[in-house]
């Protein structure tokens, strides 16, 4: 049994798959993710489909490169400190491709660079699958698989921030030393990374 036409299926898969790109991406960079870059993930996941809703041929213009590295520009001034958002920018561009990618699963494949007319696929013809298939639904299940496992990943990524702060740069700091009930108070003391992966006082 085959499950096809089903629109709301191709749309959380693209939204998965982009959160899992951009997820790997942001523990390869040690990045942050709030609720604003998650909404702008989900979001640029889908948006290359607004082609349909405003009168533009299906994979055409919104389905390029071009419109991958264009659409998501406005994302560099979201930051309300006067800064240029380069993660939220790169975050979008990225969701956006991976749009592009899942789209090359299937057999229509996608013209990355219209009008020219190459179309491009990610796959062999015998391993593609079209929109709703349950191919489509095994590779969605295996993509909020591998979501959920990123959590632990996550989850080290203060603790690698401040490895790499220790290794980069002097941290002076107030501590606290507990030493078999005893507790002693130093003052500006250095935190040192240390041989052995320690952390370490001087």
């Amino acid at each position: 049994l085959v499950v096809t036409n089903m629109c709301t299926m191709k749309w959380i898969s693209h939204i998965a798959l982009g959160m899992v790109i951009c997820k790997a991406l942001s523990i390869i960079f040690l990045w942050d993710l709030n609720y604003i870059h998650y909404a702008i993930i989900c979001l640029f996941s889908i948006l290359a489909d607004i082609d349909s809703l405003i009168g533009i041929k299906h994979r055409t213009y919104t389905h390029t490169v071009y419109f991958a590295i264009l659409l998501p520009l406005p994302l560099l001034f979201i930051d309300f400190h006067g800064k240029v958002d380069i993660q939220s920018y790169i975050l979008g561009v990225t969701a956006y491709l991976s749009h592009l990618l899942g789209d090359m699963f299937n057999p229509s494949g996608v013209m990355l660079f219209y009008p020219k007319k190459t179309v491009y696929h990610a796959l062999p013809s015998h391993l593609r699958f079209i929109t709703g298939s349950n191919t489509e639904w095994f590779v969605l299940i295996g993509l909020i698989i591998i979501s959920s496992s990123f959590m632990g990943f996550e989850n080290n990524i203060q603790v690698s921030k401040v490895i790499n702060a220790l290794e980069e740069n002097d941290i002076i700091a107030d501590v606290t030393v507990s030493y078999k009930g005893l507790n002693r108070k130093l003052e500006d003391v250095k935190i040192v990374f240390t041989d052995g992966n320690k952390i370490g006082i001087i």
